[in-house]
């Protein structure tokens, strides 16, 4: 991504919402209790979504660092009355892009050209046809989404089928297509992850089918781009010759590409959480591990340079040796309760781990090798 700096907007106002309806104005300073989400540009240029305790219920703010998340002010934010924050793409530090949920789930889309001083709205906020949002991704001023289409006529009306992958032009709300709606009401997530300027991965993730009798994943949707995103073509399930199914991905310099594989055997939910690496870039993988936690929850995956970085509820680990062995990362410790989320890395060795429950997080610049922690506020 590029790495334009520019200074965050800096508003006294925050939306904040007590029923999903109503918005109120809150200019105190931010002492916060909740990290939603982290979006980062470079080792300095970064946002990010966060809420604290307001009247009824909490305050959603956005806020901007460009010193590496030692100082945070806020920015401006699409206000919509229906609307769930969700995420804050930055293809620049001008041109951002923003996912809200509707009443209805819907991925809403905003995009702002100048800093998050104003917003363009969704073309389709408010239900019929279009793309809700899954996942966002840009590289080099190219934007990618996966997603899927809103009242397919070509599916039931689940809520969740269609599946689709768009491209457009940093800046731009207006999508090409170019993987078309496919029937299927498994994807309730997608990602979608740039190696290096040309080769990009999407990734449609599988639920497990309680309703067999052994219970499995449905199938996962992968693809690859070799062109920057033009042209994509379908790849096998790498999860699926160990019975189990992929529910996510990450990438690396050096053709390295990596999946959590969802494992399952017997009624209920999967037992155990394993991963797989690709040195190719997924023509051939290598044996299976079990991650450093295996059965935990919102389990996620980095690769860097020299590690893999696995992060759970209960905490961060880094593996060296292809996540055959793994070590805890001392120096992350989150708070009572805590519900991690790992972003960045994807094709850099820089990245962050939040603590959704508390006011904290942690940074790195070198592959996981070496963190640091933010306590966030503002004044």
């Amino acid at each position: 991504m590029a790495g334009a700096t520019a200074a965050g907007l800096l508003l006294g106002v925050t939306a904040c919402s007590s029923n999903g309806t109503s918005h109120q104005e809150d200019t105190g300073p931010g002492l916060y209790n909740h990290l939603n989400w982290t979006s980062w540009i470079n080792a300095q240029d970064g946002w990010l979504g966060v809420a604290r305790p307001c009247k009824t219920s909490s305050c959603h703010e956005t806020l901007r660092t460009t010193d590496g998340g030692r100082t945070w002010t806020r920015i401006s934010q699409p206000v919509d009355g229906d609307g769930e924050f969700g995420g804050l793409l930055p293809v620049t530090a001008s041109i951002l892009y923003r996912t809200d949920q509707d009443s209805s789930g819907s991925g809403a889309l905003f995009v702002s050209t100048d800093a998050g001083g104003t917003w363009a709205p969704d073309p389709t906020r408010g239900g019929g046809a279009g793309v809700s949002t899954l996942s966002l991704a840009a590289r080099g001023g190219t934007v990618i989404r996966a997603g899927y289409e809103r009242q397919d006529p070509d599916c039931p009306d689940t809520g969740n089928c269609g599946d689709e992958i768009q491209v457009t032009t940093a800046g731009s709300d207006s999508w090409h297509t170019v993987v078309a709606p496919i029937t299927n009401g498994a994807s309730q997530n997608a990602k979608v992850v740039w190696q290096n300027d040309r080769v990009v991965y999407a990734g449609f993730f599988g639920e497990p089918d309680d309703s067999a009798t052994d219970a499995v994943y449905l199938d996962s949707l992968l693809f690859r781009s070799l062109d920057g995103g033009r042209h994509w073509t379908p790849m096998p399930d790498p999860c699926r010759a160990d019975h189990g199914g992929t529910t996510g991905l990450a990438t690396a310099a050096g053709d390295r590409l990596a999946v959590v594989c969802g494992a399952s055997s017997g009624p209920g939910a999967p037992t155990d959480v394993f991963l797989k690496v690709s040195t190719d870039d997924g023509i051939t993988w290598g044996r299976w591990h079990f991650t450093s936690n295996a059965n935990g929850i919102g389990h996620q995956i980095a690769l860097t340079s020299s590690r893999i970085i696995s992060a759970t509820e209960n905490g961060v680990q880094t593996s060296t040796d292809g996540g055959a062995t793994w070590h805890d990362v001392e120096s992350v410790q989150p708070g009572f309760n805590p519900s991690l989320v790992l972003s960045g890395f994807d094709g850099s060795d820089v990245g962050q781990v939040v603590d959704e429950h508390s006011n904290t997080m942690w940074t790195t610049s070198d592959g996981g090798a070496h963190w640091t922690r933010r306590d966030v506020s503002t004044s």
